[in-house]
């Protein structure tokens, strides 16, 4: 079963999602109504093995909004969106981390690149978000750790134990431990 996240351009507003969502004719499952952590909403689409599952969020705590798409026919769903809101490609958020220029621009490109990620590794992220935790400003490491916890990939335990033990911002000390453990539950390790 497929997983797929799309960040949304800010030009999106949430009543052209909820059209689209309408247009395309999903069922609506279940919604969080807006809160200071963000909102949701749960639609779905299709029915048995063919059926898809799509997330509207917006998340205020990694100032972020996107749709994530699972099941057999997601990459179908996806296209469908694509075609009918504004998303970042791929081609965009690489060029964001590669263009940006001082920490106010690389901490949102950051946090942008990590929630499109998926479970599937992919080494040219992994170096950009390893990159992002050796960044000399603290609040660009933040953002790279918090656009870790998207993916989640075993490959950053190393990293991720590093920092927790040699930073000097107690915030990055802090969240990186944080990390770290939730990177060793979902590697199904204890320490």
């Amino acid at each position: 079963m497929a997983t797929i996240r799309m960040l949304l351009k800010s030009s999106v507003t949430r009543g052209e999602i909820e059209y689209m969502a309408l247009d395309l004719d999903w069922q609506l499952y279940t919604r969080q109504e807006p809160d200071p952590t963000g909102h949701y909403v749960v639609w779905v689409d299709g029915e048995g093995d063919e059926q898809s599952v799509i997330i509207y969020t917006e998340d205020e705590v990694a100032e972020l909004r996107y749709i994530s798409v699972e099941g057999n026919n997601a990459q179908a769903v996806a296209n469908q969106i694509k075609t009918t809101v504004s998303v970042y490609s791929r081609d965009e958020l690489e060029e964001g981390v590669e263009t940006a220029v001082g920490p106010d621009e690389l901490m949102p490109a950051v946090r942008r690149l990590g929630a499109s990620l998926t479970k599937t590794f992919e080494q040219w992220a992994f170096d950009v978000l390893t990159k992002g935790l050796a960044h000399p400003e603290p609040r660009v490491r933040l953002a790279a750790l918090a656009a870790i916890g998207f993916p989640a990939w075993p490959a950053f335990l190393e990293p991720v134990a590093k920092l927790q033990e040699t930073d000097s911002d107690i915030r990055v000390l802090r969240r990186a431990a944080r990390l770290y453990g939730l990177l060793l539950k979902a590697a199904g390790k204890t320490e």
